[in-house]
């Protein structure tokens, strides 16, 4: 049965918390040796010093994944997990110590933010609990690990073009999901979550009183961006962590030395890793660039240049290997995108032009009026020109940023300046790429940070514009997501069978589709899935062969439809057995242009003429499956 399948990816839910609990204090302890013991940074705060070890230490374990993943030989998971189970047994006792050595005015713990994590904490927990049911889960984010682990080896597809993608949190997830399940990803990041919303607390309260920095903070952690990130195990959540450690060393150090190194070298990491999850952490190591150039204001050219040449070489070392993977599999360390530049290959040429398309057509807006609208519109819950939004509280935040900028510039305050400057490269850069909210999330992170350092009115109106910030974010939590993490719930406490929760997260007919593979064809099958890309949950061997989405299939597409000879050919030579087929319309990434001529492909299938090469032997709802006979 398919659900003895699924149910085999899963290893307990208690098995799962106690792998990211491991792991968690596995970071804590290289980060604890590598920023409190190697570069010996002193804070001002407990708190921060202790987040800045978490995530020193994440990152650190991700670019030794990376070369796990290709030593594996030499460093099998068992014996991986045994290092992780040891270095977690040392980082919790190194982590006691710290609690005991606390000071009284460290242990103080505010009823406003103990309410508002807790809050947020019980809500998004039910989801993280839950089996995988995202889109981007079920094609890449979990399922991209599991089919590692199936494979060996971190491979490059040419079939799944984001497994190309520098992909360091799906590299941890590998081993996380050797070891716990496929439920890890999604709890990892959910622990993320509430680091990063304790982080942007702790870095507001400085000058604000808790109250004031609690609002602030929930306007941030229950925007409708945040609770829909929270759902799934999106990796945007990484390249936030690390922008929130490069403003705790900018911001939560005690003393720094005259040349700068020690700090510099801790933002190099941390711009690094942005870099190392996707190419839009480009943006916040460019952010943390200046943070780094905040520091070393008054230190004199002489004096900054070792440290910003330490900065340069330290980030690119650390992201290099997760761009030369991709190198090395396709010849374009930007795979998929700019192939244009790396190859002459036609079928290269236009996967790559695709997935360009996809990124300019479905969202954003595009001339001068829209450079300068964006930040509103993506304050409108209801508008769908991105694929979610900031909520209403950004509107009274983007307005008190502006003044915080005439502030800077009138009382030549550097701080501000900065966060300011920042704003600008992380705002240009989204608007000039992928215009999709999440990719803008950095943004909204610093731009509470520079509102929370523009309440400089009477008391009057600061009283107004915080309680009004508190209405709007109130307003804005949207039912959706109240329903789908009520839904988890339930599914959770098993008032909802699991199979039912996966049904309706992933649509009609995908789940029965995948019950007829699993009954229809032999174990050792190889299905090819057309016009579906998610599979995790695929129960065979698998492959994905939409084209345009992918190289390696049909591709080049010419004007008609491949010569059914010459698909019959490819289709033997990559041992495939039988074929996924869904419906061309369905797709969530489809463009007119090219659903066209994936029609053309599915007609070519669907015809009574092709009934003898490809037998139909169930259908399901929109989805049908074929057996090849060659």
């Amino acid at each position: 049965m398919l659900q003895n399948w699924i149910m085999s990816l899963n290893y307990g839910g208690a098995t799962a918390v106690l792998c990211v609990i491991l792991l968690v204090f596995s970071s804590y302890l290289l980060g604890w040796i590598s920023l409190g013991k190697i570069l010996s940074l002193k804070w001002r705060y407990w708190a921060l010093e202790q987040i800045s070890f978490f995530i020193m230490g994440l990152n650190l374990l991700m670019f030794l994944s990376l070369t796990a993943g290709y030593s594996s030989s030499l460093i099998p998971g068992k014996l991986l997990w045994i290092l992780i189970f040891l270095t977690g047994i040392c980082g919790s006792i190194v982590f006691l110590k710290k609690i005991m050595n606390m000071k009284e005015a460290d242990f103080r713990i505010r009823i406003s933010l103990f309410l508002l994590i807790s809050a947020f904490s019980l809500l998004t927990l039910g989801s993280a609990l839950c089996f995988p049911v995202g889109w981007d889960e079920l094609v890449y984010h979990t399922a991209l690990p599991l089919r590692w682990l199936s494979d060996g080896i971190p491979m490059v597809y040419q079939d799944n073009p984001y497994s190309a993608f520098p992909d360091a949190p799906e590299l941890l997830f590998r081993w996380l999901i050797y070891a716990g399940g496929i439920k890890t990803p999604r709890l990892l990041t959910w622990f993320l979550f509430i680091v990063v919303i304790y982080s942007l607390y702790l870095l507001l309260k400085p000058g604000f009183s808790s109250l004031r920095a609690s609002i602030l903070t929930f306007a941030f952690c229950f925007s409708p961006l945040t609770l829909m990130l929270a759902r799934e195990a999106y990796v945007e959540i990484f390249i936030l962590l690390n922008l929130a450690g490069g403003f705790i060393v900018a911001r939560g150090l005690r003393a720094v030395s005259r040349k700068g190194t020690a700090y510099a070298a801790a933002l190099a990491v941390f711009a690094g890793g942005a870099c190392s999850v996707k190419m839009t952490g480009g943006a916040v190591f460019i952010a943390i660039f200046i943070l780094l150039l905040y520091l070393l204001h008054g230190k004199g050219i002489r004096r900054a240049m070792p440290a910003v040449m330490l900065f340069l070489i330290c980030s690119a070392v650390f992201a290099a290997p997760f761009y030369l993977r991709a190198y090395v599999g396709t010849g374009n360390p930007f795979h998929p995108y700019f192939a244009s530049f790396f190859s002459s290959n036609p079928a290269r040429c236009a996967m790559s032009a695709y997935h360009h398309a996809i990124g300019e057509a479905k969202f954003g807006t595009e001339g001068v009026c829209a450079f300068f609208s964006a930040p509103l519109l993506l304050s409108f819950c209801k508008i769908k020109t991105f694929d979610g939004s900031f909520g209403y509280q950004f509107i009274p935040l983007f307005v008190l940023c502006l003044c915080g900028g005439v502030m800077a510039f009138r009382q030549k305050n550097r701080y501000l300046r900065t966060l300011i400057l920042m704003m600008i490269f992380l705002y240009v850069f989204w608007f000039f790429t992928s215009q999709q909210a999440r990719f803008l999330y950095p943004f909204f992170f610093v731009s509470l940070i520079m509102a929370a350092n523009s309440f400089r009115f009477s008391r009057v109106v600061n009283v107004f514009l915080i309680m009004l910030i508190l209405f709007l974010s109130l307003i804005s939590i949207p039912r959706v997501a109240l329903s789908h993490y009520l839904k988890s719930w339930k599914a959770v406490v098993g008032r909802v069978k699991f199979m039912d929760y996966l049904y309706t997260g992933t649509g009609k007919g995908y789940l029965k589709a995948l019950s007829l593979i699993n009954e229809k064809t032999p174990q050792d099958a190889r299905i090819l899935l057309l016009f579906e890309k998610r599979g995790l949950y695929v129960p065979r061997k698998y492959q994905l062969g939409t084209p345009f989405f992918q190289e390696k299939y049909f591709m080049p597409f010419g004007e008609g439809a491949p010569a059914m000879e010459k698909m019959l050919k490819q289709l033997k030579e990559e041992g495939i057995t039988h074929i996924l087929s869904g419906n061309p319309d369905k797709d969530p990434d489809r463009l007119p242009f090219y659903t066209g001529k994936s029609h053309l492909l599915n007609d070519v299938i669907r015809a009574p003429s092709s009934r003898k090469n490809f037998r139909i032997i169930g259908e399901a709802e929109g989805y049908c499956i074929y057996e090849i006979d060659y």
